[in-house]
């Protein structure tokens, strides 16, 4: 089983220049920002909640939380990385207003976010044992082995180290390895 790639890394350069032009308040520019980052973004939306619908509002929220502070980005082809540490914290708020509300509906992924439907279900599968994890070793794992964050950039995201992401990485594939193994 092929393991699903949410690639979320733009073109440097034209993204660089749609948001120069964003931060001069082009309206057009934040539209070519989201047409370019809104199909990989999304995916990591829903792989970061294990909802679409969840998905559906953190990936508003976190464009317009981007958008409204575009001009605080300093260096704009750190954009992508940018908009997923705004997305984690945004989900991490969300999660302390729901503490005990079951937010995972794996069956309402939409089957039109994949290409068939071994597909859905191999990345049902996959989300289910994401979150069976802890949060940080999930939030690793999306960023680094399914966004293919570098470490650097999955450390800029997740508030910590480099050698701490390298460590939680370790743990988590192990967990998540053993995981896949017993649900075979």
């Amino acid at each position: 089983m092929g393991r699903p790639q949410v690639k979320l890394k733009e073109p440097t350069s034209e993204i660089v220049s749609w948001v120069l032009l964003a931060q001069k308040g082009d309206l057009h520019a934040r539209e070519e920002i989201i047409l370019i980052t809104k199909n990989s973004f999304f995916k990591f939306c829903v792989y970061v909640t294990g909802n679409q619908e969840a998905a559906n509002d953190l990936f508003q929220d976190a464009y317009v939380k981007a958008f409204s502070k575009i001009n605080e980005l300093h260096e704009p082809h750190r954009f992508h990385s940018w908009l997923c540490k705004i997305a984690k914290n945004l989900f991490l708020d969300s999660l302390k207003l729901k503490k005990n509300e079951e937010t995972i509906q794996l069956d309402v992924i939409s089957p039109t976010l994949f290409s068939t439907e071994a597909d859905r279900e191999s990345s049902i599968q996959i989300q289910r044992i994401l979150n069976d994890l802890d949060y940080d070793s999930r939030m690793v794992l999306i960023l680094v082995d399914m966004s293919e964050f570098s470490y650097a950039e999955a450390a800029e995201v997740l508030n910590t180290t480099e050698a701490s992401v390298r460590s939680r990485l370790f743990r988590a594939r192990k967990e998540f390895a053993a995981k896949y193994q017993s649900k075979k």
